[in-house]
């Protein structure tokens, strides 16, 4: 609302709402993943670290389900995008924690880097091995998680996202010389 001495209050235009955006205008560049990834690090780490201390046996078979699904992908759908994004919502289920569901629930897909970056650009000549190291890192999650380990889950989420984090890094390197 805006008032002129004078002549009136008149309706303004709303400001568009400032806050947190994730979408495919805000994750455009490599760095843009690279800063999703870092911002993926301060949540999932400790979504890790609940589920392995809250996980309810429901959850876990959940997450189960999901770790499977992962593991069939590419021989079921030619893909593991789907299935990569709901184990980690899987964990963020079985965290507990309604904020850390959410957070997954709107980063959907997306925060999978290789949604963002063609497999070209993320130096994966040969997908079967590099999704084969995903998955050896998907599996020291699920197993930490199974153990009730929480110190193991948290290294685990973190070595898979950092490992993420890296190979990205190494690959941007070897395209921009």
């Amino acid at each position: 609302m805006e008032t002129r001495h004078g002549v009136g209050t008149f309706v303004l235009d709303m400001p568009p709402p400032e806050g947190f955006s994730v979408g495919p205008a805000t994750i455009a560049t490599v760095a843009d993943v690279l800063n999703l990834l870092e911002f993926r690090l301060s949540l999932e780490v400790e979504a890790a670290g609940l589920a392995a201390q809250r996980r309810s046996p429901e959850a876990l078979l959940e997450l189960k389900r999901a770790f499977d699904a992962l593991l069939e992908g590419p021989q079921k759908s030619g893909t593991t995008i789907n299935a990569d994004f709901q184990f980690h919502l899987k964990i963020a289920k079985a965290s507990g924690n309604a904020y850390l569901i959410d957070i997954m629930k709107h980063l959907g897909t997306k925060l999978i880097p290789r949604t963002r970056m063609n497999s070209a650009y993320t130096g994966q000549s040969d997908r079967n091995a590099y999704l084969a190291g995903i998955n050896a890192e998907h599996r020291q999650i699920y197993n930490a998680i199974a153990e009730g380990n929480v110190d193991a889950a948290r290294a685990a989420m973190y070595l898979h996202l950092n490992g993420s984090r890296m190979r990205l890094r190494r690959t941007q390197a070897l395209y921009s010389d």
